[in-house]
């Protein structure tokens, strides 16, 4: 019997009458924005009555002819916002630009508790079947705030974007369900949703890479369907998941009450202030949003230094964190460790690299004798039991949501995700230079257009 695994039930959409808001911050987006609306739109045609859907999408005075192309749509679920001769504050100000857009017009004359409050990103998709499973979670649970949904990538084209996936579905996927066991989830970018209402909880949904055209986009999706989701759950069983991009849905009036902060990781600044406040922040591995992974190595390392900076910022919350009563001790051990991550990544890799060095050194030296090439192979036995490990979670992901991924493919993108984190343990050094030197401004991930909507899979 295996107590970790979340149980895979799908919910039940009831008769009550629900609205649901998808909020979209747009920067320069007119590659792939029109494609974004369109396919959402499709979706939201299918939904039943009891939910009443809107796209909101926010141009933040881009350059480009994002807000042209936003303009000429014909969804009839589509509402444009611009926010004209702002200097680009960052996601946080676009969001809170929607939601006080909501609470003047949209929101009101409408029950609070029933109106859901979904974050995207300009790359995301997810299916009709998925966005019910939301709205159907927050029915179920009256408490719950925030939903933070998995990520999944659909571009794996290349070593990069599969190594993004993996890292999605199996590494970030296993951490949240690990925090979703032993306290709560955190937000974590695409696919989070909110009731408009301050109740008690915000839920994360997975995130899918739909891109996954080479090594790196095939990366980031095992990050997000393997550690990421992995982490999420565990997190899940021990306290609260943690919001983290796309794929957050959260009440409406814990967005009013809560508005998103400038932080360069918003979504995790916006967990912990949502903590500090007593909410309850779910993760679930088995609703993905489907985004777009970075396929070239400067964005890519680019928008990871973001983030690593952006948990920097986060880091005068702490001691707020410790003292509160409303987190428990897995919660604070986590997020202390999490947010001090950028620190110690400076510190353990070198004197890893230092010890390995050595080891290597001495038993060439002399490999008949001494216990030197014993901890060498001992430490290939660990990392390949390891990369076995993660490759299992991984698979389990994809099960979950009901996509096949063979187990030897799931091994041999492990194995290559070794080298992925190489790439990902340079980032600490370039995020604490910026944060000393004050370059605190918002390095925008550019998603490219991309003909792959047509292969992207339902989740249920």
């Amino acid at each position: 019997m295996n107590h970790y695994r979340e149980p895979v039930q799908p919910a039940t959409k009831d008769p009550a009458k629900f609205n649901l808001y998808l909020v979209i911050p747009v920067l320069n987006e007119d590659q792939i924005i029109a494609k974004t609306v369109s396919h959402l739109s499709t979706q939201l045609a299918k939904l039943p009555a009891t939910i009443h859907a809107q796209i909101i999408t926010v141009d933040d005075n881009s350059t480009d002819n994002s807000l042209a192309t936003l303009a000429a749509s014909k969804s009839p679920y589509l509402q444009v916002l611009h926010r004209a001769g702002n200097d680009q504050q960052g996601k946080g100000a676009v969001i809170n630009t929607a939601i006080q857009y909501l609470e003047h017009t949209l929101a009101q004359g409408t029950a609070p508790e029933q109106s859901i409050i979904g974050i995207l990103d300009a790359d995301a998709f997810m299916s009709s079947a998925d966005l019910i499973q939301v709205v159907a979670r927050f029915e179920r649970t009256t408490k719950l705030a925030m939903l933070q949904t998995g990520v999944n990538i659909y571009n794996q084209t290349n070593w990069l974007t599969r190594m993004q996936d993996f890292e999605f579905m199996g590494v970030n996927s296993a951490t949240q369900q690990l925090r979703e066991r032993l306290g709560q989830g955190i937000a974590s970018g695409n696919g989070q949703f909110v009731r408009l209402p301050f109740k008690l909880a915000m839920l994360q949904t997975g995130v899918n890479i739909y891109n996954q055209t080479n090594w790196l986009t095939r990366m980031q999706d095992f990050e997000f369907m393997g550690v990421n989701s992995a982490t999420q759950q565990l997190r899940e069983r021990l306290g609260q998941g943690i919001a983290s991009g796309n794929g957050q849905f959260v009440r409406l009036p814990l967005a009013l009450k809560n508005p998103w902060g400038n932080s360069l990781l918003e979504d995790l600044e916006f967990t912990l202030r949502t903590w500090l406040l007593g909410g309850q922040v779910e993760f679930t591995h088995t609703i993905v949003v489907q985004q777009e992974a970075v396929d070239h190595l400067r964005p890519f390392f680019n928008q990871r230094v973001r983030w690593c900076q952006g948990a920097l910022q986060c880091m005068h919350y702490l001691p707020a964190i410790w003292r509160s009563a409303y987190v428990n001790w897995f919660q604070k051990i986590d997020i202390t460790f999490w947010i001090l991550m950028p620190i110690t990544g400076c510190l353990v890799p070198l004197a890893s690299l230092i010890t390995l060095i050595t080891l290597i050194s001495r038993s060439m030296q002399d490999w008949t004798g001494g216990w030197h090439h014993l901890a060498i192979i001992t430490i290939f036995l660990i990392a390949l039991l390891s990369c076995a490990l993660l490759a299992g979670i991984c698979q389990r992901n994809y099960a979950d949501i009901h996509q096949k991924l063979p187990f030897w493919r799931a091994m041999l993108t492990s194995i290559g995700f070794q080298g992925y984190l190489l790439i990902i343990a340079v980032t600490p050094y370039a995020a604490i230079y910026r944060q000393l030197v004050g370059k605190t401004n918002w390095t925008k991930t550019r998603h490219e257009a991309t003909q792959v909507y047509s292969h992207l899979k339902r989740s249920y």
